[in-house]
């Protein structure tokens, strides 16, 4: 509810103000925001969750490296470095959101890394969350990039 400085109010037919009318809107609305909580943390329990897939084969573990060429990753890009290089490309750090960003860079950076339309994770921090990043952006050392 956005309040401003004239209010739309329930009336009776006395054109006096409808107070039963007006608790019953508060529980309304009360009961509402709790449901927009509910949900919320259901929607957090479900990105948060961890789905395991049995699997009765043989397996062994193996350095994605043996089988990907990983392209190499920025030192140094911190939410210092963006602020003083201010541009249009996102820098991503390591988030649970994959919204969040480190800050925003010029493009064509002489020694800065770009990708784009990749599979990045996080190694530090919110480690295993994974995001396909599209368009555009960089990262620092501590997001594998796919």
């Amino acid at each position: 509810m956005v309040l401003t400085s004239q209010q739309s109010l329930p009336v009776g037919r006395d054109n006096g103000f409808d107070k039963t009318k007006q608790k019953e809107l508060i529980e309304k609305y009360r009961l509402v925001e709790e449901m927009r909580q509910e949900i919320q943390a259901e929607v957090e329990e479900i990105r948060d969750a961890i789905l395991e897939v049995e699997d009765s084969s043989e397996q062994k573990i193996v350095d994605l490296s043996t089988i990907f060429d990983f392209p190499p990753t920025n030192s140094g890009i911190t939410k210092e470095f963006c602020d003083r290089n201010k541009g249009n490309i996102p820098v991503y750090g390591c988030s649970k959101s994959g919204e969040s960003v480190l800050g925003y860079i010029k493009e064509n950076m002489e020694g800065v890394k770009y990708y784009s339309d990749c599979l990045t994770w996080n190694r530090n921090g919110s480690v295993g969350h994974f995001f396909f990043r599209n368009g555009l952006f960089s990262t620092n050392e501590i997001i594998e990039l796919l």
